[in-house]
């Protein structure tokens, strides 16, 4: 990402979350978490970066995250779209439309 005339990288923990941004030199910038269901907790953010929760994208107006192809509402933990994928016949527990990853 680059703000201010400076590139800065994204770190990730193990499940994809932005935890911090750092600049060109390594110095954290940015450091903020999330609770399991990706709602932001307090956090140090001099420079606003739009992607936190499981690397969706933040929109911090409306409190909702944009994964990939749905809104996620970090307060409700839980999806506000139905997922494009339908599902398969065979697997009935990959057709509820509002589940990730089949429930797993």
């Amino acid at each position: 990402m680059r703000r201010g005339g400076d590139t800065h990288f994204y770190r990730l923990d193990a499940r994809g979350d932005v935890v911090a941004l750092a600049g060109s030199s390594g110095a954290v910038v940015n450091a903020h978490t999330s609770d399991p269901w990706g709602a932001p907790l307090p956090a140090h953010e001099p420079l606003p970066g739009p992607c936190r929760h499981a690397s969706c994208r933040c929109d911090a107006p409306a409190g909702l995250s944009w994964c990939w192809n749905r809104y996620y509402a970090p307060a409700l933990a839980r999806f506000l779209t139905r997922d494009i994928w339908p599902g398969e016949l065979s697997d009935p527990v990959s057709m509820n439309p509002y589940l990730v990853i089949r429930a797993e």
